[in-house]
C-alpha cells in the first residue's frame, strides 16, 4: 500500500500543505512531488503514482498494482507510444480517455484511483473490484479530502472528527456495515469495484463489476470434463500468482492448508531462480495436547518443507497475548479491528521483513474465491431432494473433522424445509421425519424454526443496550438461492465489502511493517473462473474444492492436497485473550464511554462463557475510545512544519510523466 492524498476545492485554491504533510510522513526520501491545479492538489508516496497525461487536462494520483498490463496497453497504445506504458497511472489516464469512469471495467489489479478531470470540473475516486487498497473521502465546506487512510484524513484541519455511534453499535454486536462507513461520521470508504464521481452540484456512483450467477463464463472456458476444469483453474491461478510476484523479494504467508499451499506450489514455479521459495508460518509447539491437534500445521508444512521447494520459517506464537499490541493497530487504522488474528499477521509480517522479503503473497479466502460447494447443498434443498441432500451432508460429516449433520442442515438447509412445509405441509413434515432420523436434527428445533418460525435471539439483543439496538436499521435478508451458482454469487456479493475492508486493513498494517501482502485467489479473472463452475467441481462426495484438488496434482503433496479439514486458530486465540487480556478486560467493564453502549453485565457474561470474539471487540472499542484524544488533532502548519526534503511541488499544467515502473 502506497498513501495517496488529495484536497479538491471547488470554487478557491486548495491547501497543498496538507497533502504534502500526509506524504512526507509516509515518504520523506525522496522529495514528494504534488500534482497541483486552481482546484485540485493530490500526490502518491510514489513517483509511480502520480502522473498529467500531456495535452489532456487529467490528473492522476494512484496506488495501484496493475494485471495483464501488456494486453491492456496493447488496446489502448497508438503508434507512437513506447512498447509499454511509462507507469501505472499514466496507464489509468489513458484507459479514462477510452472508458471514462467505467475504466474499472477493463482494468485489473488493486488499485485505489484519484482522478481529476479539468475539462469537466469533477473528481472520479476507483477502487478495485476487491477493495485490496483503501479509499477513503469526506466533504469539506467548498471541497473534497481524498486519502488512503483515516487517519490522513483526520489530519485535515476542516475534518471534525464526530464518533460515528451507530457504526460503533453495528461492531459490537458484529453486524457488518457493508465496509463503507467508517467510526466517524462522514468519513466514508470508497465501495470495493465502484466508481464515484464527485462534482460542486453532488455525487454518483456506479458499480463497474459484480458477481453475478448469470454472467457468461470466460472465454475459452472448457467445463466438458473434470481433467478440463482442473487444467482451466490451473492457468488461471498461475497466471494471477504470476503477476504477483516481485522476483526474490516474495515470500508465501503458508498455513499448511489447500490454499495457501497452492499458492506456494505456483509461486515456486513462477520465481526466476530455483533457490528455495521463503515460506513463513505460524505455529503452536507448546500447547497442550488436545489444543495442538487443532491449531498446529507442522506436519504439513513439513511435507511442503521435504519437497526441497521451499524455505520455512516456523514462527511459533502460542505465547503471543493477542490484546498485546492492540493500542498501536488502533491508532494505525483509525478503527478497531476487524478481524481476531492481526497478531499473528503482524509477526509473520516481521519476520517475513527480517529475512529480506517486501511481498507476501497470501492465499487467505481462497474457499470463499473456489468455493467449499455448500451451495449445491443449498440446490439440492431447493429441489427437495433431500435424500441426495442427506448423502452429500453424511459424506461431508465422513471427511471433516467436528463437522456435525445438523449444523449443515440448518446453515444450508433449514430455510428450504421451512418453504417446504409452508407450501405442502404433509410431504414437509415427512422431510422434517427423514432428517430427523437421518441427521440427528432435534424434532423440537425443528418444530420451533422450522413449522412455528421461530428463531433465536440476536447478539444485539443480549450485548448492548435496548437504545442502542433499536437504532440499527434491519438489513433486508438476500433471496434464497436456487442454485449453487446463486449461492456461489451471493457469497461474493454479501462478503465483497467485508472481506474488502479485512484485506485493506491487513495490507494497512502490512505496509506499517514493511510488506505488501498480495492476494493471487481475490484475482478478477480466478473469481469469474471459479464462479462459473459446476457444482460439483467445487463439492463431491464430501470433498469440499474438489478442481482445486486436482489441479494441484503434480506439484502438492498428496497429504496437503487430501486433507479433510484445516487448522483451528480460534482455542489459542481464546485462552491468551481471556488469560493474558484479563487486567484489561477488567478496566473495560467500567470504562465510561463502553457502558454507555453495553448492556449491563454484557461483558461478565461474554467472559464467563467464555466469548473471546466479543471480548476482543469490547478491547478494540476501548481502545479506540482512548486514542480519539490522538487522532483527533488536526495537522498544523504552524505547529508542526513541514520536513526541509518536501518542499519541491510539481506544477500539473507544465509536467508528464514522472519515470517509474509497472508491477
Amino acid at each position: 500500500m502506497r498513501l495517496l492524498a488529495g484536497h479538491l476545492s471547488w470554487h478557491a485554491a486548495p491547501a497543498h500543505a496538507w497533502v504534502a504533510h500526509i506524504l512526507s510522513d509516509a515518504t520523506p526520501h525522496p522529495p514528494v512531488p504534488l500534482l497541483q491545479t486552481p482546484h485540485a492538489t493530490i500526490g502518491s508516496a510514489t513517483y509511480a503514482g502520480i502522473h498529467h497525461l500531456r495535452d489532456t487536462q487529467i490528473y492522476v494520483a494512484a496506488d495501484a498494482r496493475l494485471d495483464d498490463v501488456q494486453t491492456l496497453w496493447h488496446t489502448l497504445r497508438t503508434s507512437t507510444d513506447p512498447a509499454m506504458p511509462p507507469s501505472p497511472a499514466h496507464l489509468i489516464a489513458r484507459a479514462y480517455t477510452r472508458w471514462g469512469a467505467d475504466l474499472g471495467r477493463h482494468v485489473l489489479g488493486d488499485y485505489a484511483i484519484a482522478l481529476w478531470d479539468a475539462r469537466q470540473h469533477r473528481l472520479v475516486l476507483i477502487r478495485d473490484a476487491i477493495g485490496i487498497c483503501p479509499l477513503f473521502y469526506t466533504h469539506t465546506p467548498g471541497g473534497v479530502v481524498v486519502a488512503s487512510t483515516v487517519r490522513a484524513l483526520l489530519a485535515h484541519p476542516q475534518v471534525a472528527p464526530r464518533v460515528n455511534e451507530e457504526a460503533v453499535t453495528r461492531y459490537l454486536v458484529r453486524a457488518t456495515t457493508g465496509g463503507l462507513d467508517t467510526f466517524f461520521e462522514g468519513i466514508r470508504a470508497v465501495p470495493p469495484a465502484h466508481a464515484l464521481v464527485l462534482t460542486s452540484t453532488g455525487t454518483t456512483s456506479h458499480r463497474y463489476w459484480q458477481a453475478e450467477a448469470q454472467a457468461p463464463a470466460p472465454p475459452s472456458s472448457d467445463f466438458s470434463s473434470d481433467s478440463a476444469c482442473a487444467r482451466g483453474l490451473r492457468t488461471v491461478l498461475q497466471r494471477a500468482v504470476n503477476d504477483r510476484m516481485a522476483g526474490l523479494g516474495t515470500g508465501v504467508s503458508a498455513s499448511g492448508g489447500l490454499d495457501s499451499s497452492a499458492v506456494a506450489c505456483l509461486a515456486h514455479i513462477a520465481q526466476s531462480s530455483a533457490a528455495p521459495l521463503p515460506l513463513f508460518a505460524a505455529t503452536f509447539p507448546n500447547l497442550p495436547p488436545n489444543l495442538r491437534r487443532r491449531s498446529d500445521e507442522r506436519t504439513y508444512l513439513n511435507h511442503l518443507t521435504r519437497t526441497g521447494r521451499f524455505r520455512t520459517h516456523q514462527l511459533p506464537v502460542d505465547h503471543l497475548n493477542p490484546a498485546a499490541h492492540l493500542d498501536d493497530t488502533v491508532r494505525e487504522l483509525a478503527a478497531p479491528p476487524h478481524i481476531c488474528n492481526l497478531y499473528l499477521q503482524r509477526h509473520i509480517h516481521r519476520a517475513a521483513r527480517q529475512a529480506g522479503c517486501t511481498v507476501l503473497l497470501d492465499g487467505s479466502e481462497g474457499d470463499v474465491a473456489v468455493s467449499h460447494g455448500f451451495g449445491w447443498l443449498s440446490e439440492l434443498a431447493a429441489a427437495r431432494h433431500w435424500t441426495a441432500f442427506i448423502d452429500e451432508v453424511k459424506a461431508l460429516v465422513h471427511r471433516i473433522g467436528g463437522a456435525r449433520g445438523p449444523d449443515l442442515f440448518w446453515a444450508f438447509g433449514a430455510p428450504y424445509l421451512r418453504e417446504h412445509i409452508a407450501l405442502h405441509k404433509a410431504s414437509g413434515l415427512q422431510a422434517a421425519w427423514l432428517l430427523h432420523r437421518a441427521l440427528g436434527v432435534s424434532r423440537k428445533a425443528l418444530w420451533m424454526r422450522c413449522v412455528m418460525g421461530g428463531d433465536s435471539p440476536s447478539i444485539a439483543a443480549a450485548l448492548v443496550r435496548p437504545e442502542r439496538a433499536a437504532l440499527l436499521p434491519e438489513s433486508p435478508e438476500p433471496p434464497l438461492p436456487r442454485t449453487e451458482r446463486e449461492a456461489h454469487a451471493q457469497s461474493l456479493r454479501v462478503a465483497d465489502a467485508a472481506t474488502g475492508a479485512v484485506l485493506a486493513e491487513i495490507n494497512h498494517l502490512a505496509a506499517a511493517d514493511g510488506m505488501e501482502r498480495r492476494h493471487p485467489f481475490y484475482d478478477r479473472r480466478v473469481l469469474e473462473y471459479c464462479l462459473a463452475l459446476p457444482p460439483t467441481q467445487k463439492l463431491r462426495h464430501g470433498w469440499t474444492r474438489w478442481v482445486l484438488r486436482t489441479a494441484m496434482a503434480p506439484d502438492m503433496p498428496t497429504a496437503i492436497r487430501w486433507r479433510a479439514g484445516k487448522s483451528n486458530l480460534a482455542p489459542t486465540f481464546e485462552r491468551n485473550l481471556l488469560r493474558d487480556a484479563a487486567p484489561r478486560l477488567d478496566a473495560a467493564a467500567a470504562h465510561p464511554q463502553l457502558t454507555d453502549y453495553l448492556a449491563p453485565g454484557a461483558l461478565a457474561a461474554a467472559r464467563a462463557a467464555g466469548d473471546a470474539t466479543t471480548c476482543w471487540r469490547i478491547l478494540g472499542v476501548a481502545a479506540w475510545f482512548d486514542a480519539l484524544p490522538d487522532l483527533a488533532a488536526p495537522y498544523s502548519a504552524s505547529s508542526s512544519p513541514l520536513r526541509q526534503d518536501v518542499s519541491p511541488l510539481v506544477d500539473a499544467s507544465h509536467s508528464s510523466s514522472l519515470p517509474s515502473t509497472v508491477s
